[in-house]
């Protein structure tokens, strides 16, 4: 935007050299280096008049890599070019931006910056051209992209138990944003015995109608629903669904209905239907979520049973500001619900979320105006962090016997950088798990790192949303209940082993692929603690 194309050249440099992913080395900065070519030679250009140099341009860039390393990245990048426009891009503005802005009595904060120079950028330079990067990219997928062939290396590893094995039951806590038990046959759900739906604690234990698990609110509140209430209250469910599937399939190139459908939905928001719409997709991303990530964890194991502890993130697009009473309601519920997996016999836990400084503390104190200023937020988002933090920590490190599992995160960064909990610990009793594809590839969105331990298929996986419908969804969420799965039948099919034991199972028959990291293997790790 200053022209200044040095500076430029320079820290597109720097990321590049920063990229250990081979799509990401090929395409990062892509689009804005092609722009700068033009700008540099031709001052003052019409961007929208140089269309066809630059769709030529990219061909010529994406056909100097194997495409086959970067053919979903592209598809990505292609399914961008469907869902940006400027109705989109300046509704956005109105309803995500300003809101923040109005808060803060209109000082522009540090975050709030970011997000108008991204808007600028893509409305005055990415949108007059995006035609053109559509072009490109649409070709290449129909040139080159029929010819790349996946090899589903997930078939020969997969490992199913059956009736017939002799198994012992295995008890899974799924820590996540609620489960419809309903959708999974009754063999596969805990069952507190003890207790009734009836509104009293029967069995005395502290928790009201605990029949197949307890649930806390946003707020770190006790609640009696193992499905987020606010669920019930949606009339269209089906039509979210059917949104959420066309975003899948623009992001993935697929050519559906509801792709269709869903671009022209997206390019007749106002506003304020745009700030329900993202509010309904959240929602329901979080709602959906932990019964997606069910049945990945019990598939093909007659002897799992699913105890849930549901927890709730903030959904709103001006979240609540959290302060010290909500962190330590918190951080007594990560006692609370550890305590509980103990004293029910849980032998494994996912975990497909994580709290961050930025994403849980800071960025809700800066939507809402919050603190005098930016280091005032700061100091105050990292106690309540740390108050959080350090009762997780004493409540895992309190369940020697329990493995706890957990997804790396989809931000294509650095755990260990990020300082995320639960992934960037490395609490002896704690697997984390990035997420490739198919083939055992890296994905683009995978969060990486020393403290990533193995990956596990975290693209496109398939499995049940509430209401009892399948649906794909992709991210280390889809990953961490892979690793969840193996370790269930590593005890089902010999309880007698350890956490430790698990552990060195799954890591120890864990193959290194060619780019340098342990993918599952769990064909090979249940026949190892078959004969152990």
């Amino acid at each position: 935007m200053q022209k200044d194309y040095q500076a430029f050249d320079t820290y597109l440099s720097k990321e590049k050299g920063l990229a250990d992913k081979e799509a990401e080395k090929a395409l990062k900065g892509c689009e804005m280096e092609l722009l700068s070519d033009i700008l540099r030679k031709q001052p003052g250009a019409d961007l929208s008049k140089k269309g066809d140099e630059l769709k030529n341009a990219m061909i010529g860039k994406l056909k100097s890599t194997d495409f086959s390393t970067i053919q979903e990245s592209v598809k990505n990048l292609n399914g961008r070019t469907d869902i940006y426009s400027a109705n989109f891009l300046n509704n956005a503005l109105k309803s995500q931006i300003q809101p923040v802005i109005d808060n803060n009595d209109g000082v522009v904060t540090l975050g709030v910056a970011d997000g108008i120079l991204t808007i600028y950028y893509l409305l005055n330079y990415y949108i007059p051209v995006k035609d053109a990067f559509h072009g490109a990219y649409a070709y290449m997928i129909d040139t080159y992209g029929k010819k790349v062939e996946k090899l589903d290396i997930w078939k020969d590893r997969n490992a199913t138990l059956t009736e017939q094995d002799k198994l012992t039951p295995v008890v899974i806590g799924i820590w996540d944003a609620g489960v419809d038990v309903n959708v999974f046959p009754e063999k596969n759900r805990w069952m507190n015995t003890k207790e009734k739906l009836d509104g009293i604690d029967n069995d005395k234990n502290g928790f009201v109608d605990d029949l197949h698990g307890i649930a806390f609110n946003m707020y770190g509140s006790p609640s009696t629903d193992l499905l987020i209430p606010e669920g019930k209250k949606l009339t269209n469910l089906k039509e979210i669904e059917q949104d959420m599937k066309g975003i899948d399939d623009l992001n993935a190139s697929i050519s559906s209905e509801e792709a269709s459908l869903i671009k022209r939905k997206i390019s007749e928001l106002d506003s304020a239907s745009m700030k329900k719409f993202i509010e309904q997709i959240t929602f329901y991303a979080e709602y959906a979520h932990g019964t997606h990530v069910s049945g990945i964890a019990i598939d093909g194991n007659p002897a799992a049973k699913i105890l849930v502890a549901r927890l709730e993130f903030d959904y709103h697009n001006i979240p609540f500001v959290p302060d010290e009473k909500s962190a330590h309601q918190w951080a007594d519920m990560f006692g609370k619900v550890i305590d509980y997996f103990k004293a029910n016999g849980v032998k494994v836990v996912n975990m497909s979320w994580s709290v961050g400084l930025q994403t849980e503390f800071l960025r809700p104190m800066e939507a809402n105006g919050y603190g005098k200023d930016d280091q005032a937020r700061m100091d105050t988002a990292k106690k309540l962090f740390a108050i959080e933090q350090k009762a997780f920590i004493d409540a895992v490190s309190n369940a020697p016997d329990i493995l706890f599992v957990c997804a790396a995160g989809n931000d294509n960064n650095d755990v260990d950088f990020a300082g995320e909990f639960p992934a960037s610990l490395n609490l002896p009793n704690q697997l984390t798990v990035g997420a490739v594809d198919i083939e055992g590839k890296r994905t683009s969105f995978t969060t990486e790192g020393k403290s990533v331990d193995v990956y596990a298929d975290g693209y496109e996986v398939e499995s049940y949303v509430p209401g009892g419908d399948r649906i794909k969804f992709s991210g280390t969420s889809m990953a961490s209940p892979q690793v969840v799965n193996l370790a269930a039948k590593l005890w089902a099919v010999n309880p007698k082993l350890t956490v430790q034991q698990v552990k060195d199972i799954i890591i120890g028959t864990a193959t290194k692929s060619d780019e340098g990291i342990l993918l599952i293997n769990p064909a090979g790790a249940v026949q190892k603690a078959a004969n152990m």
